[in-house]
């Protein structure tokens, strides 16, 4: 898969990653495979990616930044829609998902909290409407489900996995809101 992408470097400041400044480098294709499990990506050189990447758009806005090291993901991973708010943050280790991701309401409330250990989903998983208001938590082990719940529209606790649902290994479950 080849993306566009703009290598950039970030002055910080504070801790505030999102709200740094990027010098642009050089713009460049790069490709990422799969590699044991892992996406693996180097510059249109062939050179493994390292650093801060800013990822853009054709219209030049930035479409998400993320951190490489020996051309794989690790760090935090941002994704941003195109009003420059931050739709998804999600956290590597050496080229897999390992910590809690987090994905955004267009109105920058959490939706969904998932725990990853090892690119699976491990522990409690947490989704909420755009209130804020929780509307369902699950049980991850191995990225196996457990159990959990949602509530519909009413309140009502609808229990997880029932024998109208099955789930495939990792899914996330939504509660049908976004």
């Amino acid at each position: 898969m080849l993306l566009r992408l703009i290598l950039a470097c970030f002055l910080l400041f504070g801790s505030d990653m999102l709200s740094a400044h990027a010098r642009a480098l050089k713009a460049q294709k790069i490709s990422c495979t799969e590699k044991s499990k892992r996406e693996y990506c180097t510059s249109e050189k062939g050179h493994a990616l390292d650093g801060r990447i800013a990822i853009m758009r054709d219209d030049g806005s930035i479409a998400g930044i993320g951190e490489f090291k020996n051309g794989y993901r690790n760090g935090e991973n941002f994704v941003l829609d195109d009003q420059r708010r931050m739709v998804e943050r999600t956290v590597y280790k050496k080229g897999v998902m390992d910590g809690i991701n987090y994905f955004y309401h267009d109105n920058g409330r959490v939706w969904i909290s998932a725990p990853y250990v090892g690119g699976l989903l491990h522990g409690s998983v947490d989704i909420y409407d755009k209130k804020g208001k929780l509307r369902g938590k699950f049980k991850y082990h191995r990225g196996n489900l457990r159990n959990g719940y949602c509530f519909s529209q009413h309140r009502r606790k609808i229990k997880y996995p029932n024998r109208n649902f099955q789930t495939k290994f990792n899914q996330l479950i939504t509660c049908g809101l976004r």
